[in-house]
């Protein structure tokens, strides 16, 4: 037997809200996983159902939509808890999709975005993996980008993704909270890698460059 809500079509988009405060009570009123992803599931429905909440956006509209698909997403890590099914990981991970196109802060999108990065390393998706965690680096405050990409440089597990982050490091190291001759130094530090990575993998005229870079660089430290 259903213990969802049955909610009735509504003119008010702010209905949508009495909705998802009812199945979030009702929710958390359930021991029964499945019980607790078939309230917040009306959530969804109840939007779907109205046209004005379907087509049309509105602050309330998408927080409602984020705190709910954010629930289904935990739900669903929540139920390999008790007995790890691959699909469950798989579910999570489109609810956290939804969820991110109704985020409105860093916080809400990097708290999402981790739980993603999560699910993709214990599948092994490698390149999901690290596109994710690049997509959280951009959310930070931009005089911590350079470092947090030097970071995910220093874990890529190829050449090319080591370059990437490296690259992407490069384009942020003026904004650090660092002195002049400082930032010169660290941009030659990124340089002389990028250009032993671009010899290596063959990409010889980045490398020409990357290596015109640095010793443009190195005029300022004389």
């Amino acid at each position: 037997m259903t213990h969802g809500l049955n909610p009735r079509s509504y003119l008010k988009e702010s209905d949508l809200l009495k909705i998802y405060r009812k199945a979030d009570n009702r929710a958390k009123s359930f021991s029964d996983i499945d019980e607790k992803l078939l309230s917040y599931g009306e959530v969804v429905s109840a939007c779907a159902a109205s046209k004005k909440c379907a087509n049309e956006s509105s602050i309330k509209r998408n927080q409602v939509l984020f705190w709910t698909y954010h629930h289904i997403g935990d739900l669903f890590l929540k139920k390999n808890l008790d007995h790890f099914e691959q699909n469950n990981n798989i579910l999570a991970l489109e609810a956290y999709q939804n969820a991110l196109e109704f985020s409105k802060t860093n916080i809400e999108q990097t708290d999402t975005l981790k739980k993603m990065r999560d699910i993709y390393l214990s599948l092994e998706d490698e390149d999901s993996y690290f596109r994710t965690s690049s997509e959280m680096a951009r959310l930070v405050d931009d005089a911590l980008k350079a470092q947090t990409f030097l970071e995910l440089a220093q874990s890529a597990t190829s050449a090319e993704k080591e370059a990437y982050f490296l690259e992407q490091a490069l384009k942020f190291v003026n904004k650090e909270d660092l002195s002049f001759l400082q930032k010169c130094k660290q941009k030659i530090v990124l340089c002389e890698r990028l250009f032993e990575i671009y010899q290596k993998i063959g990409k010889f005229n980045k490398a020409s460059q990357i290596k015109a870079l640095q010793k443009q660089t190195q005029k300022f430290l004389h």
